[in-house]
Formats: C-alpha cells, structure tokens, sequence
C-alpha cells in the first residue's frame, strides 16, 4: 500500500480525529478507518450502478402498481395480536 497525501479542511480533520480517540481510544486506527470510509463509499456506488442497470434492462414496477395489486387483509395484526395476549393473560 502507498503513502497518499490529501488536504482536508483542518476543522474537519480534528473533529474527525476526536471520534476516532473517543472510539478507539486512540488515533492509531485512523488509517483504517479512512480505508473502511472509502469502502463503503465505492460499494454505495456499486450498488447504484446494479440498480441503475437493473432498472435499464428490466424496469421497476410503479408503486402505485404495487399498491394496487396488494391483497386485502381481512383483519388487522395489530387487532390479532392484541386478542392474542388478551387471551393470554385471561382479559377477554
């Protein structure tokens, strides 16, 4: 792995580096930590270009479509599971 150099606004830096000494206790872990930073950065962008490609080559069904396709629900879960622990502890 090489050295890079960047410029980061000071203000920045430090605030950074504090979360990183509370979190850790100490600043040796800061290397890592920009590493795991840029991961995740370049997996989100991954990411995003699976969808975007999923999206060109077969479309996304419109929420509205979703909607309207959903079954009816015959009673509320919140409802069953309210007779349920009623039941449970004898209140009905």
């Amino acid at each position: 792995m090489g050295e890079v150099a960047v410029e980061i606004d000071e203000r920045i830096w430090k605030s950074f580096e504090g979360e990183i000494l509370k979190k850790y206790g100490t600043t040796k872990r800061l290397n890592k930590e920009i590493e795991i930073l840029i991961a995740s950065y370049l997996a989100n962008d991954a990411v995003m270009e699976c969808l975007k490609y999923l999206s060109r080559t077969y479309g996304f069904i419109p929420l509205e479509d979703v909607k309207k396709e959903r079954p009816e629900l015959k009673s509320s879960a919140g409802k069953v599971l309210r007779e349920m622990r009623d039941d449970r502890v004898g209140l009905s």
